[in-house]
């Protein structure tokens, strides 16, 4: 569905942080467009509740996500981002401060290398956390 049919077709059910999630009933279910000029487009469906529509958890978790998606978004410019290694009995971290693709492109060139803590940590996780906000934004095993 296009984003007009959707706010044509569909019944606004949440609006926030700049996303819109309208509800449409379609072949028997209801489908949960969450919507942002940032983001684009998301659905999650479901059978409701009775007959009616029904947010359950599943819709809500992603309207979370959906939400935070474009906090994420506005920030990315900003934010500055480290590479952490873990294994059951350690962790190290490299101290960077680079962007995301930066370090994206850190794990993809070197993961599976020899190259400083991958050679260390194999069969361990390879982490990239946001310097300002402590949250892992990826995590892949090393290889």
């Amino acid at each position: 569905m296009t984003t007009q049919e959707i706010k044509t077709e569909g019944l606004k059910w949440a609006s926030e942080n700049g996303c819109q999630m309208y509800v449409v009933v379609k072949n028997g279910e209801y489908q949960w467009w969450m919507i942002s000029e940032k983001t684009g487009k998301h659905m999650v469906s479901n059978k409701g509740k009775y007959g009616q529509a029904f947010a359950d958890e599943r819709v809500l978790s992603h309207w979370k996500g959906f939400k935070q998606n474009q906090k994420r978004t506005e920030k990315k410019d900003t934010q500055t981002f480290d590479i952490f290694f873990n294994d059951d009995n350690n962790s190290n971290n490299k101290g960077f401060s680079i962007s995301l693709d930066e370090a994206k492109n850190y794990i993809q060139t070197n993961n599976g290398t020899n190259e400083s803590y991958f050679q260390d940590y194999k069969g361990g996780t390879v982490s990239i956390v946001c310097n300002e906000t402590e949250e892992t934004i990826f995590e892949t095993i090393i290889f």
